[in-house]
């Protein structure tokens, strides 16, 4: 008997098999590789958190933070510049620190006011922050955390914003 045909058949069927297996690894990288990851908010968390790491010390704030000549990024060792090959001159971040005293706070949801400000430290480029409304993608993205601290036994209360601009390098 002749049984070369079923060899035949059996090739066909691995071969559409091979194309297969071939589509699914290629979409999967496509897909994968294609799409873009925005990661701004998480970087500005990021600076936040180191913000909140320098400048409280088991729950207490550091004393030279009320200092007249404070200078925060020197304190803390941050460099806001941006030393990427596509930065231009402009600094895409802005860090605001707000410090007030927390027996004078109220809150409504998930955001304090307050009337009794201790200090306010800025840095970095002042025109993103008027961003921090606005809910695209296509602008600086802003993060707040609020921050119970204690300076000479009594609870202060830190508001930060981050906000990241760099929009070109995460599209």
């Amino acid at each position: 008997m002749n049984k070369k045909g079923d060899e035949r058949v059996l090739s066909i069927y691995l071969y559409i098999i091979y194309i297969i297996v071939l589509v699914g690894v290629v979409s999967g990288v496509l897909i994968f590789y294609g799409s873009s990851m925005d990661i701004r908010k998480a970087e500005a968390r990021l600076l936040i958190d180191k913000t909140i790491d320098c400048l409280s010390d088991e729950g207490k704030i550091n004393s030279e933070v009320f200092s007249d000549n404070f200078n925060f990024l020197d304190f803390c060792k941050i460099n806001l510049n941006d030393s990427s090959s596509e930065a231009s001159s402009q600094i895409p971040y802005y860090l605001q620190i707000e410090i007030y005293n927390s027996t004078n706070c109220t809150i409504s949801g998930k955001n304090y006011f307050c009337s009794d400000s201790l200090k306010n430290l800025t840095y970095g480029e002042k025109k993103y922050f008027e961003y921090c409304t606005l809910v695209d993608n296509k602008f600086p993205q802003c993060t707040v955390k609020y921050v119970y601290l204690l300076k000479d036994g009594q609870p202060i209360l830190l508001k930060i914003y981050g906000v990241i601009d760099k929009y070109a390098q995460n599209s």
